[in-house]
């Protein structure tokens, strides 16, 4: 009997799902509904999107009818639908590759770019140093939001930007102090690189930049404008002018306590609105992280794109933010939730407070700060995961601060408060409103301007008797 013969199995690729990643030759960077470029950022609305992905399938169609009976050597200036032709006329070059959606977030960049140039010479108001610091308003020429096909951002050119000063740098990237040439405003500029061929880190970044520009807040520093040359991620931020806590702390080591209520205030504002509004889990509050205006207004930096990029290169993105920080269900990699940065704050407070971070504990003295240098990963996790959480001496210090502090440092995160909680604490509605810019001047000049204060007082008291 003749044996039948096995059909050979065929092997069908599986087809992976697109990505709606797209880098054109001009520079142009889109993905997630952000397109960036080095005119700036477009952030479009859900709507958009939704248009945006019809006319690239469409688009798409076109090119394969077009690709079989045409030569696979197109040009690259073959311009097909408006939205190209618009862009072409902006000056941005199109390739085969360019979706309708980006040629057209290209045009529009171009457009806003040449818009806020005009406006910067002379065709619009231009804002004050004081208004670009704080970005209340934007910057003169900027479009509405109805033309950037999403949310409104300032209209500041790239080019328009010139440094001033280096004022950090890490692995990753660095910040720049810059100055607004046609405004005279100053802005932190960040230069961030990253691995442009991963396709989770694209991801994040356009989700972070889009939840950057939606969190926008009195105590969160404001984000501006967004930008994309020579393979790195440009971020225009507000500008701090009185420093971080960081910098407060190691000029006065410990912070008065009448100061506390109205610094937790402010922070606990700030993180109620990322919770609650912006749906955004901070993850690495700690002092350098808290910056501070001449004024005293307190602000929230470095979420988002900032924090996530900087560990990009190590491709540990969910594991963000400083280690002496984290709560114990972080640091020890379980799941966690928006009151994981109630605890980072609780231990901040604790450390302003006594005026060292309380991690090895007190009654480890003598070579106290030597051992916190030598604090390694390993033993770090056991203070925090098994050891009692650090707790503010009854007898140092006010009822409602131990209070607050220890409510803060619940080591069960589901007894920890919310940040919304927290404000509600009588440490907090009972507390001093007591002005912060005072802890940016050196400590013998506070007590100085204090003496000062209490001498006129004194005087005039005097006067009002004598009269």
């Amino acid at each position: 009997m003749k044996r039948a013969i096995r059909p050979v199995p065929i092997m069908v690729p599986l087809e992976e799902p697109p990505s709606d990643f797209k880098l054109t030759d001009s520079g142009v960077f889109e993905q997630g509904g952000i397109v960036v470029s080095k005119a700036g950022c477009i952030i479009k609305s859900a709507a958009a999107q939704s248009d945006a992905g019809a006319a690239q399938l469409d688009s798409s169609k076109r090119e394969q009818n077009e690709s079989s009976c045409c030569s696979s050597s197109r040009p690259a200036s073959r311009i097909s639908t408006p939205a190209a032709k618009s862009a072409a006329g902006a000056g941005v070059c199109i390739t085969p590759g360019t979706t309708a959606a980006a040629a057209a977030a290209a045009a529009g960049l171009e457009a806003d770019a040449q818009r806020s140039s005009a406006a910067a010479n002379g065709a619009g108001t231009p804002a004050s140093s004081k208004d670009a610091g704080s970005g209340s308003s934007p910057a003169a020429g900027s479009p509405s939001s109805s033309s950037r096909q999403g949310s409104s951002q300032s209209g500041i050119a790239l080019d328009d930007l010139q440094e001033i000063a280096v004022i950090g740098r890490g692995s990753s990237g660095v910040v720049k102090k810059v100055l607004h040439k046609p405004s005279g405003g100053i802005y932190v500029l960040k230069v961030i690189n990253f691995d442009m061929g991963c396709e989770q880190v694209r991801r994040q970044v356009t989700t972070e930049v889009r939840a950057m520009d939606g969190a926008r807040h009195p105590h969160i520093v404001s984000y501006h404008q967004s930008y994309f040359a020579n393979g790195a991620m440009t971020i225009l931020m507000e500008f701090m002018d009185g420093g971080s806590l960081w910098d407060v702390l190691q000029r006065h080591k410990a912070i008065p306590g009448r100061y506390l209520p109205e610094l937790a205030r402010q922070v606990l504002l700030g993180l109620s609105h990322l919770h609650d509004a912006a749906r955004i889990c901070h993850r690495d509050i700690k002092p350098s992280n808290l910056l501070l205006s001449s004024s005293g207004q307190l602000k929230i930096s470095d979420f988002g794109v900032s924090s996530q990029l900087s560990n990009s290169m190590s491709r540990c993105l969910s594991w963000v933010g400083t280690v002496t920080y984290m709560s114990p269900e972080r640091i020890q990699g379980h799941s966690y939730g928006f009151n994981t940065d109630v605890w980072s704050l609780g231990l901040l407070l604790l450390e302003c407070a006594v005026g060292r971070y309380p991690y090895p504990p007190q009654g480890e003295a003598g070579e106290q700060q030597q051992q916190q240098q030598r604090l390694g990963f390993w033993e770090l996790l056991e203070y925090i995961v098994v050891e009692p959480a650090p707790r503010l001496p009854a007898s140092q210090f006010s009822r409602e601060l131990v209070d607050f502090v220890g409510q803060c440092l619940q080591k069960d995160a589901a007894r920890r408060p919310s940040a919304a909680d927290m404000l509600a604490h009588p440490f907090i509605t009972q507390g001093a409103r007591a002005d912060l810019s005072e802890l940016l001047a050196p400590a013998p000049a506070r007590a100085k301007a204090k003496a000062a204060a209490a001498g006129a007082a004194q005087h005039c008291s005097a006067m009002t008797v004598h009269c």
